[in-house]
């Protein structure tokens, strides 16, 4: 897979809570859209800022699902198709 740039999307959610999204441009036109689903995460991985955090909160539906809209409507013309990626811990 060649990545031919990424870019991170920081929001802010209404109880001043932030979270990433990720949009990665792939080859072959492809792009690939990462959501958070979490504020924090649980794991506690010492390597990872997020993991040391702690789970803070899981987001709400709509929380994921505008991440997903946003995204696609900033790059749908320019991208296609988009590839939606949700992780869970």
């Amino acid at each position: 897979m060649l990545i031919l740039r990424m870019l991170q999307i920081l929001f802010s959610l209404e109880d001043g809570s932030e979270i990433e999204t990720v949009v990665i441009p792939c080859s072959r036109g492809r792009t690939t859209v990462c959501v958070s689903s979490q504020v924090g995460c649980a794991m506690n991985c010492q390597f990872c800022f997020t993991g040391r955090l702690g789970l803070r909160k899981h987001l709400s539906t709509a929380e994921i699902v505008e991440q997903a809209v946003f995204a696609h409507r900033l790059f749908s013309d320019d991208f296609d198709p988009l590839q939606m990626l949700y992780l869970w811990v």
